[in-house]
């Protein structure tokens, strides 16, 4: 798989990053703030793309939020190519998610830390999310230590 980092692979809309904010699911590496949410299947868009044999995963996509207490412009480029770097270097290996990354001031990481701290994000979301489906799924029958249920008058 090529290593690039094309705009399917990225959070274009603000309605993207607000539902990644929405999903509540952070992660604090060091300097940066990663909130991320699992993306359902890729859905095919014609009808050719429809009669495959199945779907495709869909790619992770990641969105940046640099401000401006991380320095000047050219330290606030340099650091969000170094994230996009490292994301486009792993996107392969990484679930169908999407990460938000929130950059805190810090002195500039060397790429394996900032790739670390992506696999991480993406593999904390997973497991978080499939934690919260569990959770929220009906009992089957309710425990048999528990009381019945009591009866106002």
């Amino acid at each position: 798989m090529p290593a690039t980092f094309p705009k399917s692979c990225r959070l274009t809309h603000a309605r993207e990053y607000k539902a990644v904010f929405d999903a509540k699911l952070t992660l604090v590496r060091g300097p940066l703030r990663i909130m991320g949410m699992p993306r359902p299947e890729a859905t095919p868009r014609s009808a050719a793309a429809a009669s495959a044999a199945s779907p495709q995963p869909a790619p992770a996509r990641l969105g940046l939020s640099v401000g401006r207490k991380l320095g000047k412009a050219n330290v606030r480029v340099r650091c969000k190519r170094l994230i996009r770097e490292a994301f486009r270097l792993i996107r392969h290996e990484l679930p169908p998610v999407d990460l938000v990354v929130h950059v805190y001031p810090h002195d500039e990481l060397a790429l394996s830390v900032y790739q670390a701290a992506l696999r991480d994000a993406a593999a904390f979301v997973i497991e978080k999310h499939r934690r919260r489906q569990q959770r929220g799924a009906p009992a089957t029958s309710p425990p048999a230590s528990s009381p019945p249920p009591a009866q106002d008058a």
